[in-house]
């Protein structure tokens, strides 16, 4: 008997002409001005080369819920950057990260993105590419993958975004506190063990490669970026973007003519 293949859905760019590029883990947010003035110049100059573009989430720093958009200037720079690059005939596709989990499909369809589940397939004409934020694929932090379950659930994400907009964002920052002095207090040796656990283990890899029957996986989350071979199926990793704090460094995946290429700057 052979195995069962899952099929998670698919985006069929069988037919697409111009390619492809993927970005992730931008952290946007009002701190960050650079970074964000270098996605809009991104949207105008390189990513309207293409088909498509993929942002595989983390594409903000934190999110607390669609009905803040408006409240949020750089939501709505976001969102005018995407709707122009849209208008120039580049579909843009969504897939949530850890930071921006709470993103629904209001904001999505306000900004012309279509949301993605995590993972997802892209259809080409040669092979099908398997996409995803990443941090599914860190197996090896079980802490994390119990609270991202947690709060993935639908029940909690429905109970968080019914709490009054000002009780969430103080939550959010309490939790980002709590998290950046739980890290400070971790001694060095802790902090080499915990950075392992944080990446991706052959062992999900190899999962992924038999479950879904695919040989190319994109992700981001690691801020790693790199090229990985594990038999037959090539891994890329994403870079993140900071164009606010040394090193500066931004960067973003592209598929053109059967042929992929990091680009990192």
């Amino acid at each position: 008997m052979k195995p069962h293949r899952a099929t998670p859905p698919a985006i069929d760019l069988t037919h697409a002409q111009r390619g492809w590029c993927a970005i992730s883990d931008l952290h946007l947010s009002e701190n960050a001005p650079n970074t964000l003035a270098q996605f809009e110049q991104f949207c105008t100059t390189v990513a309207v080369q293409y088909d498509a573009l993929f942002i595989l989430g983390d594409l903000f720093e934190y999110w607390v819920g669609d009905d803040a958009a408006d409240l949020n200037p750089v939501a709505m720079r976001v969102i005018q950057a995407i709707q122009r690059l849209k208008a120039s005939h580049t579909m843009v596709y969504f897939m949530r990260g850890n930071r921006d989990i709470a993103i629904e499909h209001a904001f999505c369809q306000c900004a012309g993105m279509t949301l993605l589940p995590d993972p997802c397939l892209i259809e080409l004409p040669e092979q099908r590419v398997l996409i995803s934020h990443g941090d599914l694929l860190c197996t090896d932090d079980v802490v994390y993958q119990r609270q991202r379950r947690f709060y993935a659930h639908p029940w909690v994400k429905g109970l968080l975004l019914k709490m009054p907009l000002n009780w969430r964002v103080k939550l959010v920052q309490h939790l980002r506190e709590k998290s950046r002095q739980r890290w400070l207090a971790t001694p060095e040796h802790l902090r080499k063990q915990r950075m392992v656990e944080q990446d991706v283990p052959d062992s999900a890899v190899k999962n992924w490669q038999t479950k879904y029957s695919v040989n190319t996986l994109v992700h981001g989350h690691t801020h790693r970026p790199a090229q990985h071979r594990h038999d037959e199926l090539t891994r890329w990793v994403l870079p993140d973007w900071d164009l606010d704090n040394p090193p500066n460094r931004w960067g973003y995946l592209s598929y053109q003519n059967k042929r992929f290429d990091l680009k990192r700057f």
